[in-house]
């Protein structure tokens, strides 16, 4: 049986995950809370600035 901390996980990933409000150039998706319709968008900014 494997151990399940190794060394090789904590280097395989070496950079810290991004937070889903720092991603920029993305595609976004708001519904109306009145209606069936959606939105869709895509930015350059931060999701967070949105």
């Amino acid at each position: 049986m494997r151990p399940h901390s190794t060394l090789r996980r904590f280097l395989v990933h070496p950079k810290d995950t991004t937070l889903t409000e720092e991603v920029c150039g993305c595609v976004y998706k708001i519904p109306c809370k009145n209606c069936e319709t959606v939105y869709i968008g895509e930015t350059g900014r931060k999701l967070g600035t949105r």
